[in-house]
């Protein structure tokens, strides 16, 4: 039934049983709202076949480019669709709201591949030129760039600049490919190594590297344990070097050229290399209700889809992929905004964060980051984190508050960067949610990733979050790695977990901001462990101990057989499960089977469906 249908239906109710105020009320309001519906517009845009100067009301008069759209102002249930297999060199920005009931919708028409706004820049508007420099070094010829460009597509995948370290003194000769650069005297910043000179140290980062800083390493030993350096490799001098670029696809921008650097197999001329050239694909910027579905965004410096200061809005259906590593480095991020759905999106080949939730200090205090559902998307090959939910401070820890985060698929997480997870938390309130999400394969040997990370602090604005029903398999470090208090962790299957060189565990509570993690609840949850591998470890590093945890009733499996941990800062005391109850005093009805545990996945459970980044701090 269609809106004047259902009117006039209506219509004739009341004229048959007029008889009180209420229903002449309710015929005003209905009536009232004919007009907007009828006013509603479907626009048309087609990159090869449209003109500007069209009406766009018909497919066969549509507009040509996204700019003409950028600069109408759009009416509460207007539709602008973009014709499938077209390509807009060219970023969205939302510059009207819808109403809750009648939204404003971006999509596509047609047939064939969603409608693509590419970001990159190869042949658009004048073709990219490089020049010989070396054997397997190219550089761009023209045009000149004023800054670094933050991201180059390298045969159709994402690439990260490389940094260079210069020190004063010689670099160890026990410094590996793979090893962790760590400053962490003021700011928690990582660097992972691709390649060394004598003084040089060469890799890919995403945080500023402090020239007056001490860079301490963490890497590998020769028997796959970590190896944790006490002293200082010196404070660093940043340079440019062609000797960094060791593999296809490394570059750098040089700022006294104006040039980018590459390392490629061939002359790029001829093969797939693409640099970005605009920052974001769709910009919502406090424009409400409005509906993003069914189109592609591709190659953009900072951010996919950016919605800010935002109520109401859909993101859905959508393909986000190699999204670079200036700004915000997000692929979806919902920034101060509030009652937004971010669903059935496929994320992949973004340099730093999949989905980001986020909140800064908003002015006007009602642009908080609440409400928000974030449900049945595919985030891929990640550079850090794959759902990001943080604010910038514990004192605004109450500006991110009750989001719920379901039945998403989160694989390959953490893929370029140190110390994250398929899903992390910072500096949250209270209501937060992770549910029935699918998490595997985070991280590697060299870069540790938890499946799921909480990090919390002492502030009493920060609450706890609650963590069940998810399937979390195969990441580096740990399944679920715990600071904070109160979190309640509950029916979530966790397997093989951690490798031999890290601190794992398939669930780890750690000290962190002060405090040891606390009156946490972990009920009815399985738990599998290979050989070296960890199940619970409890580590209380600071003296004071906070409220004892509640861990019970869960199905352990292990080969291993001292898999639980209770310690201060490491797990060097290895308990078996009889030495972990008595010493732990949990899991008195708790079971445990020194085998394989040989279960099947439970079923998701389907996450709510109402409407609805980033900024990852490490620690």
């Amino acid at each position: 039934m269609n809106f004047i249908t259902t009117v006039a239906s209506v219509t004739g109710y009341l004229q048959r049983y007029k008889s009180g105020i209420g229903c002449q009320v309710l015929f005003l309001f209905l009536f009232s709202l004919v007009p907007s519906f009828l006013s509603a517009k479907t626009i048309y845009v087609d990159a090869s076949n449209g003109d500007d100067t069209n009406s766009g009301t018909q497919e066969n008069r549509a507009w040509k480019t996204v700019d003409k759209v950028n600069n109408q102002t759009l009416e509460a249930g207007d539709t602008i669709l973009f014709k499938r297999g077209e390509i807009w060199h060219e970023s969205l920005t939302i510059s009207s709201s819808g109403s809750a009931f009648q939204p404003i919708t971006f999509g596509a028409y047609g047939t064939g591949d969603m409608p693509l706004f590419d970001g990159t820049y190869s042949d658009f508007p004048i073709p990219l030129q490089w020049e010989y420099v070396q054997e397997n070094i190219y550089r761009t010829a023209q045009p000149a760039w004023s800054s670094t460009p933050g991201l180059l597509v390298y045969k159709g995948l994402a690439k990260p600049p490389i940094t260079t370290l210069q020190f004063s003194s010689p670099i160890p000769a026990a410094l590996n490919k793979g090893a962790i650069l760590l400053q962490k005297d003021s700011h928690y910043t990582n660097l992972w190594v691709t390649s060394t000179g004598d003084n040089t140290v060469s890799g890919i980062t995403f945080f500023n590297i402090y020239e007056n800083e001490n860079v301490y390493v963490r890497q590998l030993n020769a028997s796959g344990q970590e190896e944790d350096w006490d002293n200082t490799i010196g404070n660093p001098t940043i340079i440019t070097s062609q000797e960094s670029l060791t593999e296809p696809g490394h570059w750098y921008w040089n700022e006294q050229e104006e040039s980018i650097y590459l390392y490629a197999e061939a002359a790029p001329n001829p093969i797939d290399v693409k640099l970005g050239n605009l920052m974001t694909g769709i910009d919502s910027d406090y424009q409400d209700f409005v509906t993003i579905q069914d189109i592609d965004v591709h190659g953009f410096t900072q951010t996919g889809v950016l919605i800010t200061g935002t109520e109401g809005a859909v993101v859905r259906n959508m393909h986000v992929s190699n999204i670079g590593a200036s700004g915000y480095q997000c692929g979806i991020l919902l920034n101060n905004s509030k009652n937004n759905l971010v669903q059935n999106n496929k994320v992949e080949s973004i340099l730093r964060i999949g989905i980001g939730i986020y909140a800064a200090n908003p002015t006007p205090f009602s642009h908080v980051s609440h409400g928000n559902t974030v449900s049945g998307n595919t985030i891929i090959n990640s550079g850090a984190t794959g759902i990001s939910l943080n604010t910038d401070h514990q004192l605004i820890a109450n500006n991110v508050e009750d989001n719920l985060i379901s039945g998403n698929r989160i694989i390959n997480s953490n893929a370029l960067s140190y110390d994250s997870s398929g899903i992390y938390t910072l500096f949250v309130g209270g209501g937060n949610v992770i549910r029935s999400n699918t998490i595997k394969n985070g991280g590697s040997t060299e870069l540790r990733s938890s499946g799921i990370m909480i990090e919390g602090g002492v502030e009493s604005v920060i609450k706890p979050v609650t963590i069940e029903n998810n399937i979390i398999e195969s990441n580096s470090l740990a399944g679920i790695a715990v600071s904070g208090e109160g979190h309640q962790i509950t029916g979530n299957t966790l397997r093989n977990n951690g490798v031999p060189s890290w601190e794992n565990a398939q669930i780890i509570f750690f000290a962190s901001f002060g405090e040891n993690a606390s009156n946490c609840t972990v009920t009815n949850n399985t738990m599998e462990a290979g050989a070296n591998q960890t199940l619970v470890s409890v580590l209380n590093g600071f003296v004071t101990e906070g409220s004892p945890h509640t861990i019970n009733n869960n199905r352990y499996c292990s080969i291993n057989p001292s898999p639980f941990c209770w310690g201060a800062w490491e797990c060097s005391n290895p308990l078996d499960f009889d030495s972990w109850k008595i010493q732990s005093g949990h899991d008195v009805s708790s079971t445990f089977n020194a085998a394989s545990c040989s279960v099947s996945d439970p079923a998701p459970t389907p996450g709510k469906s109402i409407s609805g980044i980033y900024l990852l701090l490490l620690k």
